[in-house]
């Protein structure tokens, strides 16, 4: 229930732990931490699987620290600072549109994976369970009665001459006839 909050912690503690030693190391062994930082954007965006927002949240908590550090608490030369803030917002951004893009995919995987489910136990024509999805819903049905009872009643429908319903009036008029005896069945 918790996870993308705790994972984000977890995002923003190694960050923060990066930042604290840019912010204690004396150069120029501090000019190399910043790499350290684009791992953990690239993580945060990428292969925590974090949703978009979360981690958007966190990369811009990185990326405002990082400024702070990098020009108040341990200020690092002018061309270093631009060089690190140039590929640790390359990291930012490249990460923020994969992260889009991921969750999108995603999104659409489980609505088609819905889409997919419904058509593989309903009759395209009727909308009513297919006989597939019938049987697996009549078998659960029975097993959670199990010995509470000593009989069932099951009833077929068989809609008799129906062929000669579609050979006079045509399969468009039987398909409409069939929608019609699926709403009165559901």
């Amino acid at each position: 229930k918790y996870l993308q909050e705790i994972v984000s912690f977890a995002v923003i503690v190694g960050g923060t732990g990066i930042l604290w030693m840019l912010a204690v190391i004396s150069p120029p062994s501090l000019y190399l931490y910043s790499q350290g930082l684009m791992l953990v954007l690239i993580f945060n965006f990428t292969f925590l699987r974090l949703r978009f927002n979360y981690s958007v949240i966190n990369g811009i908590i990185l990326l405002a620290a990082f400024q702070i550090v990098g020009r108040v608490i341990n200020p690092l030369p002018m061309a270093v600072f631009i060089n690190n803030n140039f590929f640790i917002w390359s990291a930012a951004v490249t990460g923020a549109v994969a992260a889009y893009i991921m969750e999108r995919l995603e999104r659409n995987n489980f609505l088609s994976n819905i889409l997919m489910k419904k058509m593989a136990e309903t009759d395209g024509l009727t909308g009513v369970a297919n006989r597939s999805s019938f049987m697996n819903v009549f078998e659960l049905h029975l097993k959670s009665l199990g010995s509470t009872i000593s009989s069932a009643v099951f009833c077929m429908l068989d809609l008799d001459n129906f062929k000669e319903i579609n050979d006079f009036y045509g399969h468009p008029k039987g398909d409409e006839l069939l929608k019609e005896f699926g709403k009165v069945l559901a």
